[in-house]
């Protein structure tokens, strides 16, 4: 039986070159410019041929001669636990401000994993929403609200 991390590769590898051929394919109408006077679609090219070869690389190394296993099932706890942290984000940023609502999103979020605490989430909340409002408050200067009173 094939390892996970083989056919995982494989998914990878697939998703990529689908990626980069549907921006190869968009970009299209685009004008291109030149190297040295990079037109709109210059620089989407550019990285959706990159991702195009390399996931190309990665199919050809990782995912060759693979036959699917069986999948595990996927955790709904997590991902409603996540969803839902994105919401409280959403409903949160402009009424109570950036702080509270980066701390509500990490706690939520942090639900989604059993061996985390509730001292361990407030700890990396309170980080989360201190690094935050030093870098675009301060640092950025973006026109956010900390805390809203």
């Amino acid at each position: 039986m094939p390892s996970l991390l083989r056919y995982t590769h494989l998914i990878c590898g697939l998703t990529g070159l689908g990626i980069g051929l549907f921006v190869l394919w968009h970009v299209n109408a685009y004008p291109m410019g030149t190297s040295t006077r990079m037109g709109p679609g210059y620089f989407p090219w550019m990285l959706g041929a990159l991702m195009v070869v390399l996931s190309l690389g990665v199919l050809a190394l990782e995912g060759r001669g693979v036959m699917a296993p069986d999948m595990p099932r996927p955790s709904w706890r997590g991902l409603i636990w996540i969803l839902l942290s994105i919401a409280a984000f959403a409903a949160l940023a402009e009424r109570a401000g950036l702080a509270p609502a980066i701390m509500a999103s990490v706690l939520l979020s942090a639900r989604a994993d059993d061996s985390l605490t509730l001292l361990s989430s407030l700890i990396l909340g309170a980080i989360c929403a201190a690094f935050s409002s030093v870098l675009f408050v301060l640092m950025l200067g973006l026109p956010l609200r900390v805390i809203a009173l």
